[in-house]
Protein backbone atom coordinates (compact mmCIF):
# COMPACT_ATOMS: atom_id res chain seq x y z
CA UNK A 1 0.00 0.00 0.00
CA UNK A 2 3.16 2.25 0.66
CA UNK A 3 4.87 1.70 -2.28
CA UNK A 4 1.41 2.36 -4.10
CA UNK A 5 1.16 5.66 -2.95
CA UNK A 6 4.83 6.53 -3.17
CA UNK A 7 4.09 5.77 -6.82
CA UNK A 8 1.23 8.02 -7.58
CA UNK A 9 3.01 10.80 -5.36
CA UNK A 10 6.08 10.58 -7.48
CA UNK A 11 4.01 10.47 -10.84
CA UNK A 12 1.77 13.47 -9.58
CA UNK A 13 5.07 14.89 -8.65
CA UNK A 14 6.48 14.20 -12.31
CA UNK A 15 3.52 15.48 -14.26
CA UNK A 16 3.30 18.92 -12.00
CA UNK A 17 7.31 19.43 -13.01
CA UNK A 18 6.14 18.76 -16.44
CA UNK A 19 3.33 20.98 -16.76
CA UNK A 20 5.46 23.83 -14.91
CA UNK A 21 8.62 23.58 -16.30
CA UNK A 22 8.00 22.75 -19.80
CA UNK A 23 4.73 25.49 -20.07
CA UNK A 24 4.50 27.99 -22.99
CA UNK A 25 8.22 28.88 -24.29
CA UNK A 26 6.75 30.55 -27.45
CA UNK A 27 4.16 32.30 -25.97
CA UNK A 28 5.80 35.64 -27.23
CA UNK A 29 5.13 36.53 -30.75
CA UNK A 30 8.75 38.20 -31.03
CA UNK A 31 9.62 34.45 -30.02
CA UNK A 32 7.81 32.64 -33.01
CA UNK A 33 8.39 35.45 -35.44
CA UNK A 34 11.34 37.15 -35.20
CA UNK A 35 12.15 38.31 -38.24
CA UNK A 36 10.38 41.46 -40.40
CA UNK A 37 7.03 41.37 -38.30
CA UNK A 38 5.46 44.23 -36.74
CA UNK A 39 4.25 43.76 -32.96
CA UNK A 40 1.02 45.64 -32.43
CA UNK A 41 1.55 45.69 -28.64
CA UNK A 42 5.38 47.30 -29.54
CA UNK A 43 3.21 50.11 -31.57
CA UNK A 44 2.36 53.26 -29.63
CA UNK A 45 -1.44 53.10 -28.15
CA UNK A 46 -3.92 55.86 -29.03
CA UNK A 47 -2.62 59.14 -29.00
CA UNK A 48 -5.86 60.95 -27.87
CA UNK A 49 -5.91 62.76 -30.67
CA UNK A 50 -9.49 63.04 -32.39
CA UNK A 51 -8.75 62.31 -36.13
CA UNK A 52 -10.70 62.45 -39.18
CA UNK A 53 -10.38 61.17 -43.01
CA UNK A 54 -8.66 64.13 -44.20
CA UNK A 55 -6.24 63.71 -41.64
CA UNK A 56 -5.42 59.90 -43.16
CA UNK A 57 -5.72 60.93 -46.46
CA UNK A 58 -2.21 61.68 -47.19
CA UNK A 59 -1.27 58.66 -45.78
CA UNK A 60 -3.89 56.46 -47.87
CA UNK A 61 -3.00 58.43 -51.33
CA UNK A 62 0.91 58.04 -50.73
CA UNK A 63 0.86 54.16 -49.49
CA UNK A 64 -1.80 53.21 -50.99
CA UNK A 65 -4.31 54.54 -53.49
CA UNK A 66 -1.45 54.08 -56.31
CA UNK A 67 -1.78 52.48 -59.79
CA UNK A 68 -1.50 48.86 -59.34
CA UNK A 69 -2.73 48.87 -55.91
CA UNK A 70 -5.70 50.71 -54.21
CA UNK A 71 -6.42 53.50 -56.98
CA UNK A 72 -9.31 54.46 -58.28
CA UNK A 73 -10.16 52.00 -61.63
CA UNK A 74 -7.12 50.13 -60.79
CA UNK A 75 -9.02 47.09 -62.79
CA UNK A 76 -7.25 44.71 -60.66
CA UNK A 77 -10.12 43.81 -58.79
CA UNK A 78 -8.95 45.82 -55.12
CA UNK A 79 -10.88 47.88 -53.33
CA UNK A 80 -10.31 51.01 -54.12
CA UNK A 81 -9.00 53.48 -50.92
CA UNK A 82 -9.65 57.01 -52.69
CA UNK A 83 -12.52 58.17 -51.33
CA UNK A 84 -13.95 57.72 -47.57
CA UNK A 85 -16.68 55.82 -48.67
CA UNK A 86 -14.66 53.26 -50.38
CA UNK A 87 -12.46 53.56 -47.68
CA UNK A 88 -14.63 52.58 -44.93
CA UNK A 89 -15.72 49.75 -47.04
CA UNK A 90 -12.20 48.43 -46.59
CA UNK A 91 -12.35 48.57 -43.26
CA UNK A 92 -16.18 47.13 -42.70
CA UNK A 93 -15.90 44.08 -45.62
CA UNK A 94 -12.00 43.87 -45.91
CA UNK A 95 -10.65 43.88 -42.20
CA UNK A 96 -8.16 47.05 -43.28
CA UNK A 97 -7.33 47.27 -39.71
CA UNK A 98 -6.06 44.19 -39.01
CA UNK A 99 -3.97 44.20 -42.71
CA UNK A 100 -2.28 47.40 -41.23
CA UNK A 101 -1.72 45.65 -38.17
CA UNK A 102 -0.49 42.91 -39.34
CA UNK A 103 2.17 44.83 -41.81
CA UNK A 104 0.37 42.86 -44.95
CA UNK A 105 -0.78 45.84 -45.86
CA UNK A 106 0.72 47.40 -47.73
CA UNK A 107 3.06 45.29 -49.01
CA UNK A 108 6.77 45.25 -47.73
CA UNK A 109 5.31 47.23 -44.96
CA UNK A 110 6.47 50.46 -46.12
CA UNK A 111 4.40 52.83 -43.51
CA UNK A 112 6.62 54.26 -41.24
CA UNK A 113 5.26 53.49 -37.26
CA UNK A 114 3.93 56.75 -37.20
CA UNK A 115 1.46 56.83 -39.83
CA UNK A 116 0.35 52.36 -38.98
CA UNK A 117 -0.68 54.09 -35.49
CA UNK A 118 -2.26 57.09 -37.03
CA UNK A 119 -3.98 55.42 -39.16
CA UNK A 120 -5.09 52.85 -36.83
CA UNK A 121 -6.26 55.07 -34.21
CA UNK A 122 -8.26 56.51 -36.64
CA UNK A 123 -10.05 53.19 -37.53
CA UNK A 124 -10.13 52.53 -33.70
CA UNK A 125 -11.82 56.05 -33.05
CA UNK A 126 -14.56 54.58 -35.43
CA UNK A 127 -13.24 55.90 -38.80
CA UNK A 128 -14.92 59.32 -38.37
CA UNK A 129 -15.45 61.58 -42.15
CA UNK A 130 -15.27 64.95 -40.25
Amino acid sequence: MKRTISIALLFAALIAVTLFTEGCYYDNAKDLYPIDTVYVDSLPTDSGAALNFSSVQSILSTNCAISGCHAAGNGSGRQPLTTYAETKAAIESFSLNIRVENGSMPPGGSLSNTDKTKLIDWINQGYPEN
